[in-house]
């Protein structure tokens, strides 16, 4: 770590607050809350050999800001609106897929009602909603009923689609904008209030345009209103304010059990989401609990299989998070009547870990290994004619990628094009002490960039994969190396992993290069 780094972390004061890395003047990196600033962030001045954010902090960041708070309450939820606006690379643990929808209507000159798995667009966002096909049939229905698809042409009579009463007529010189506005802020209410609020603003407005003698689009309010009816009564949970996560988990479970911590919906009896902690082993449970409810709303109890650090601290967060009439209960005792759902979740982690097992197993007798390789790293070399030249290196752990041992580098000893050059660089430069190293490293392409890779270090297993063939050649192996078993276990492992690196390699050369133009 930067030794004005480390003068900044003693300093700190003994009180609560957030702190922020970055890795330059507004690049940030990581953002963390803390009870006790100077105790949270002295941590970092010597981080553990297992503990991969901590190295990866030390190794990177360049910068470091506080925040103080008045209270570790205050932290927490200033935490939750920072990491919620700047996203930082650290702040994302590991999480199984994004099983939810929301509706969004957009910030543009002309908002468009859409719908979307994550919030990267500006706008407002209704949700998340945990129902996918009812949502996007309430989106087809709501686009045809309030007349709000938009189209890009441009002709004087109105396209196809208009005249069929589907486009919002976007394409006329003497479009309606105020009027299409209108119907979208009706959208908005019946996504935010509900359908009963909604149906008294259509008979508002219609009275409105009666008044001033604005049958036609009376008429077409009222039409909209009986569609809008009709639909309800075939789906009457569909529009209910209700329908989102926490109506179809009325309560959340969340086990812990060995590296891993789930949450299961307990009505449908499914692992919503899977956090592995193996790269954060002193990192509270209850972290994940916060990183997860800063962007889900919590339902009315949840359950956990562990003692929580701070119950009464949780309960506040949610409760000044999202508005709570009604704290959440919080229990951290698992009745008799979910015993079966803890075998439930531990059965679930143990044949995770035999498949895990198995394939680094499998592995081991492929390449004749000593010890099957649990921890695989992959390099790449990326250039266009010899220039431009870049190296990575991505990590995968029990068969999985971990983004924060994936590195990206930029060739310094070349100004032509020579791979071998290239990845003794490369290589050199990704491991500082023993404890980087991994099972396995893997190199994509053939017995020249083996043999220069080796020439670096022997101090851990080499492999590489040659693409044409999808042969592999080690030094465990004979000289002709040996073809890869395209549906094998080790084979689908070591041609994903090449592949993985393969396409980090190309991005980053992408992005240098767009850079230079």
């Amino acid at each position: 770590m930067l030794p004005n780094l480390v003068k900044q972390l003693r300093a700190l004061p003994h009180e609560p607050g957030v702190y922020i890395f970055k890795t330059n003047e507004t690049e940030m990196l990581y953002i963390g809350k803390a009870k006790d600033l100077n105790n949270r962030c002295s941590s970092y001045i010597s981080p553990k050999p297992d503990d991969l954010k901590g190295i990866t902090l030390a190794s990177s960041a360049t910068h470091f800001e506080f925040i103080p708070t008045s209270t570790e309450l205050a932290a927490l939820l200033l935490e939750a609106e920072l990491i919620q606006h700047h996203r930082p690379p650290l702040n994302v643990l590991l999480k199984d897929g994004q099983p939810f929808l929301f509706f969004l209507i957009t910030n543009e000159d002309l908002p468009r009602l859409l719908i979307t798995r994550s919030k990267k667009q500006k706008g407002q966002y209704f949700g998340p909603f945990i129902e996918k096909g009812q949502i996007r049939s309430l989106h087809a229905f709501l686009l045809k009923t309030f007349r709000l698809e938009t189209c890009t042409r441009k002709m004087p009579n109105g396209c196809l689609r208009y005249h069929m009463g589907i486009c919002a007529g976007t394409c006329l010189p003497t479009f309606d904008l105020a009027g299409y506005k209108q119907r979208l802020g009706i959208i908005k209410k019946l996504l935010s209030r509900g359908s009963h609020d909604v149906l008294e603003e259509i008979d508002s407005l219609v009275e409105h345009h009666n008044e001033k003698m604005e049958f036609e689009i009376s008429k077409k309010l009222v039409e909209a209103k009986h569609n809008l009816e009709n639909f309800l009564a075939n789906r009457s949970s569909v529009l209910d304010l209700n329908n989102s996560i926490d109506q179809f988990t009325s309560r959340h479970l969340w086990i812990a059990h060995k590296n891993h911590i789930f949450l299961l919906d307990e009505k449908k009896l499914k692992f919503t989401t899977r956090y592995s902690f193996i790269t954060e082993p002193d990192e509270p449970i209850d972290t994940y609990l916060v990183t997860y409810y800063q962007q889900y709303q919590p339902p009315r109890e949840i359950i956990l299989s562990h003692e929580p650090d701070n119950v009464e601290l949780l309960k506040n967060f949610l409760a000044t998070r999202w508005q709570l009439k009604t704290p959440v209960m919080i229990t951290a005792t698992v009745g008799a009547h979910l015993e079966h759902i803890m075998r439930l979740a531990h059965l679930h982690v143990e044949s995770k870990e035999l498949m895990t097992q198995s394939s680094a197993k499998e592995l081991q007798e492929f390449l004749n290994l000593a010890q099957p390789p649990h921890t695989i790293d992959c390099f790449d070399i990326s250039h266009t004619q010899g220039h431009n030249i870049v190296g990575s290196c991505v990590r995968f752990v029990d068969g999985a990628p971990d983004k924060s041992g994936c590195r990206k580098f930029i060739i310094q000893s070349l100004q032509n094009q020579n791979d071998y050059a290239a990845l003794q660089e490369t290589v050199s430069r990704r491991y500082h002490s023993a404890e980087e190293l991994p099972d396995l490293v893997l190199i994509d392409g053939g017995k020249g960039q083996l043999s220069a890779v080796n020439a670096v270090f022997d101090a851990v297993q080499t492999a590489s994969i040659a693409k044409r063939e999808e042969r592999i050649f080690a030094s465990t192996l004979p000289p002709e190396g040996k073809l890869v078993n395209k549906r094998s276990k080790a084979g689908i492992t070591l041609m994903a992993i090449r592949d993985y690196a393969h396409h980090f390699a190309i991005s980053f050369h992408r992005e240098r290069s767009s850079l230079k133009k």
